[in-house]
């Protein structure tokens, strides 16, 4: 554009000084001023880098027209490169090139002009500093529809004072119309321009790109059913689990005091899947949060993939696959933390975001990032449980199997042994069915015993007692720790353990007391409901105090105090049976056979048998014996158990 400074008087020369601006330059107008006594004196204002052009506009009377600097002349004649702090470009033109200071340039006329006192008119050019915007940052991490205040992402190297305005188009900025707010919401990249202008009219203007590309992590918190920190066909996925997100913001490699607040917090969705979008390129870690494993909630009773039992019962994990130094994808990446800040949650490694530096061809693949290379989504996490349990039974006929009929004994007390046999690990009793289960446990090797329950003894051992998860219903009681009946040790192995036990449908619901139950997610082949414990009632006890009888003939007893009496631990719910023979019987087989004498009743333990003058015949001249046997009455179905008591009666003859 072209400025003309007119002096007042019209006899004056009038100078044209002209303003060659880029965009990204200072844009300035020079105002019209006059000064001094000097009618032909100007004073005006120039931006750093304007050009100006020094041409009178009539070349006539101006022919020797020439510029000095500080009205020096002819030492200080402008006509080089750099004289005088400007830059002569060609013939009258130079470009202002520092900041601030103040000029005097002076043209020789031929002859003095009308007017003016003197042959050399002066124009002043006070300098002005000129904003230089810098961007700070050309790209944002910002999702569509997300605020940026672009203030934040400019400065001025020259610190100048002025206001700053924002615009859609280069165009606006250059015209300085329609301007916009400086809180933007891109939806896609955009780029902006921005224009700072000081009080005097110097500016500059640079653009700012927000970029809409951000960087994200996720992905897949799944049921880990065989324990190897693989995802398998089949296994399923966790939904409603939280999971939050770390910021290494000192990046010293680890999240530490103000860090240990989550800079997000989400839920896995119906597909157990989480993602956490928007991120800057920084250091991270996930967690899985401790409050997922309360009661109630998605991970209760279950550990962290690669969780194991050792023989003294300690609880260890395996290591898991770092997420940075092996990306690989659908293993799991998590480990209990058991201490500090994160303590109960199952926390990642350290994980490095970068743009076009992630892992590609995820499984699934989740979240809105366009650019799968900026998305770690390998950040997996798995999950698994173990349950024992099943029964203790009354086994009234001994045979160690619960069959139909006998019913579950409540109130028995059950405790669960690391393998060495020494260490207690839990200890339950069973409810009103006799049913107990054991669960939250990972995978090792066991030993369940029961406290011998009152009035029983332990049922009899038959091939498969010593090996519990074999067979269903059969007792595994097999070897006597002081009152306590105890399984060999046996092995739950993730994946592996029996299906289709009886009782596989009440683990979620709660076995034994207080009740314990499965994680909904736990499957059959981590549950062994094979482990059961037969109890037969204690077989009673018959003595006889009163030892063998020596009695005549046909005597009535109770005449000389030589009735038979025996002591008993038969409880009311049994008699004794006198039964006599002839002969001197063997094993159980006074059981069946021989004359009944009468049934007693016990009282206090005691069952007396006062026999009659028809009991014991003896017609001849000598001495016979006979065999009177004491026994429980009904008889027991258990074999082993026919409590017995012989009583010898010598009949002398009369």
């Amino acid at each position: 554009m072209r400025l003309f400074l007119q002096f007042l008087t019209a006899m004056c020369l009038t100078l044209v000084v002209l303003l060659i601006p880029a965009w990204s330059q200072a844009q300035t107008q020079l105002g019209e001023v006059t000064t001094g006594s000097s009618t032909c004196s100007v004073i005006a204002s120039a931006c750093d880098g304007d050009t100006l052009e020094l041409t009178p506009p009539n070349t006539v009377d101006f022919t020797n027209f020439q510029w000095y600097f500080d009205e020096v002349s002819p030492a200080n004649l402008i006509t080089a490169v750099g004289s005088f702090n400007v830059v002569y470009i060609n013939g009258p033109t130079i470009r202002i090139v520092t900041p601030g200071g103040r000029y005097i340039l002076t043209g020789d006329y031929t002859a003095p002009p009308g007017g003016c006192s003197a042959v050399n008119d002066t124009l002043q050019i006070n300098y002005n500093p000129t904003p230089a915007l810098v961007a700070l940052a050309d790209t944002l991490c910002t999702s569509a529809g997300e605020q940026s205040n672009l203030n934040a992402l400019i400065s001025d190297a020259n610190n100048t004072t002025g206001a700053v305005t924002f615009y859609n188009t280069l165009a606006d900025a250059q015209a300085n119309t329609n301007a916009i707010g400086a809180i933007v919401t891109p939806a896609n990249t955009t780029t902006y321009y921005v224009r700072k202008e000081t009080a005097a009219g110097c500016s500059d203007i640079d653009s700012i790109t927000v970029n809409v590309r951000c960087l994200s992590i996720g992905n897949f918190v799944w049921y880990d059913t065989n324990n190897d920190s693989q995802i398998n066909s089949g296994e399923p996925a966790i939904p409603n689990v939280s999971v939050s997100l770390y910021l290494d913001a000192d990046n010293n490699g680890t999240i530490d005091g103000t860090e240990a607040t989550p800079l997000a917090n989400t839920m896995t969705n119906s597909n157990g899947l989480y993602v956490f979008e928007n991120l800057k390129e920084a250091n991270y870690i996930v967690g899985v949060n401790a409050s997922s494993f309360n009661a109630g909630g998605p991970l209760n009773n279950l550990y962290s993939s690669g969780t194991v039992r050792a023989a003294n019962g300690t609880i260890s994990e395996n290591t898991p696959a770092l997420v940075d130094g092996d990306p690989t994808d659908q293993d799991d990446n998590g480990s209990l933390a058991t201490a500090g800040d994160f303590a109960g949650s199952v926390v990642s490694s350290l994980i490095a975001l970068s743009y076009n530096h992630e892992p590609t061809g995820e499984t699934p693949d989740y979240g809105s990032n366009p650019n799968d290379n900026d998305a770690n989504l390998t950040v997996d996490f798995g999950f698994y449980g173990m349950s024992v349990g099943a029964s203790v039974f009354a086994d009234n006929n001994n045979n160690a199997i619960l069959e139909f009929g006998e019913i579950g004994i409540a109130g028995a007390v059950v405790n669960l042994y690391s393998y060495d046999g020494n260490t207690l690990i839990a200890t339950t009793t069973t409810d009103g069915n006799g049913r107990y289960l054991f669960s939250n446990l990972p995978e090792g090797s066991y030993i369940i015993g029961v406290e011998t329950p009152a009035g029983t003894e332990s049922s009899l051992d038959i091939a498969s007692s010593g090996t519990p998860g074999t067979d269903d219903n059969d007792d595994n009681g097999v070897a006597l720790n002081g009152n306590e009946v105890r399984t060999f040790t046996f092995s739950l192995t993730p994946g592996a353990m029996p299906t289709g036990e009886s009782d596989q449908n009440l683990t979620q619901s709660g076995m034994g007391n207080p009740a314990a139950a499965d994680n909904p997610l736990t499957p059959d082949s981590n549950s062994n409901l094979y482990v059961d414990f037969g109890f037969k009632p204690t077989c009673p006890i018959i003595s006889n105090p009163s030892a063998n009888q020596i009695v005549c003939a046909e005597e009535a007893g109770g005449t000389n105090g030589s009735d038979i009496t025996v002591s008993t631990s038969l409880t009311a719910a049994n008699s004794v049976r006198f039964v006599r023979f002839e002969t001197q019987q063997f094993v159980d087989d006074m059981y069946t056979g021989g004359a009944d004498l009468a049934t007693v009743t016990p009282v206090a333990g005691i069952a007396t048998y006062t026999f009659n003058a028809n009991d014991f015949v003896n017609s001849g001249t000598t001495p016979i014996t006979y065999y009177v046997y004491a026994v429980m009455d009904p008889a027991s179905t258990d074999p082993t158990c026919r409590p017995v008591q012989e009583i010898e009666v010598v009949v002398n003859p009369r």
